[in-house]
């Protein structure tokens, strides 16, 4: 199994209902194809998609079968203004040229979830070390797909594009049985939609 297939599965085991599942698959791809910081990183990454406690559940999946030694942990001596300037770039290269616009119309609807989104989204979680911007962006693209939020799927097949992604690395990543047909059919909609343009 490849790498970013690897991530896609494992990001759709960590959906709500998966966590048999979850325990199955992870000495599959752990340590090979995936290191178990990036494993652990996509787990990180699903809270901003499935919550908290979906997170917390799958965390006690992956210490007891992968473990937290923390060896695998480097220590994150990133000063606050480095995650911020970070977050923020990552954040300009997903959303580009929608960036402004995005931020100006969630604004509107919520300053705290704007500022959230920036902030805990992409300077505490994405920007972090271990996946590359674009495998975050292939789990990012399972966790929508899943969760079946549209627009915002939308966004993150483009942030795929901006990053170098392709059709084709979008569709082999997600098409070993990740998704539904139902959840592989928007995406693929997503996909021509992006491409298209």
């Amino acid at each position: 199994m490849e790498r970013v297939t690897a991530i896609a599965a494992l990001a759709a085991a960590l959906s709500p209902g998966n966590l048999g599942h979850l325990r199955a698959m992870l000495p599959e791809i752990v340590p090979v194809p995936l290191p178990p910081i990036v494993a652990y990183e996509v787990l990180l990454q699903s809270h901003l998609f499935f919550g908290f406690a979906q997170a917390i559940e799958a965390a006690k999946v992956f210490a007891e079968v992968v473990g937290v030694n923390g060896s695998f942990m480097p220590a994150d001596e990133t000063s606050n203004e480095e995650r911020q300037r970070r977050g923020r770039e990552l954040c300009e290269r997903i959303y580009y040229p929608n960036l402004e616009r995005l931020v100006s119309n969630l604004g509107k609807v919520s300053p705290e979830l704007t500022e959230w989104m920036v902030v805990d989204g992409y300077c505490k979680v994405l920007s972090r070390p271990g996946p590359t911007a674009l495998e975050r962006e292939i789990a990012s693209i399972v966790f929508l797909a899943i969760s079946g939020h549209q627009v915002q799927l939308h966004s993150h097949v483009r942030g795929a594009r901006n990053l170098g992604g392709t059709p084709d690395l979008i569709r082999s990543a997600l098409g070993a049985g990740v998704l539904s047909r139902e959840q592989m059919d928007a995406v693929e909609s997503k996909v021509e939609q992006v491409f298209r343009k």
